[in-house]
């Protein structure tokens, strides 16, 4: 599968839970991951609901932070991930209660 974002396509990629691209630099594995140089986001094939929606949307936040050339330290893009995957769901349902009252 392939989205593109701002003119940059991304490949998605489900994979098995031990995927070198998973893997950490201490030899844990990660749940998601986006390659910025392979333009590309691994998702653990092991996810389901709301853990599989979390991590597929902080992934997706990630390759959204670099097709927009957004240059933010480790730290806070990783803390903006998380706020959007967490919150996005939320977001999304306030803002159609609201357009459906305008």
């Amino acid at each position: 599968m392939f989205i593109n974002i701002n003119g940059i396509i991304w490949s998605i990629h489900i994979v098995p839970f031990n995927h070198i691209e998973l893997r950490n630099p201490d030899n844990s594995y990660s749940l998601g991951c986006c390659n910025t140089q392979q333009k590309a986001i691994y998702i653990n094939s092991n996810l389901s609901g709301y853990q599989l929606n979390k991590v597929i949307r902080h992934e997706i936040t990630h390759a959204i932070i670099y097709s927009y050339d957004i240059s933010l330290n480790a730290t806070i893009e990783e803390l903006l991930a998380d706020f959007c995957a967490t919150y996005n769901e939320e977001i999304s349902y306030y803002f159609n209660k609201i357009k459906e009252k305008l």
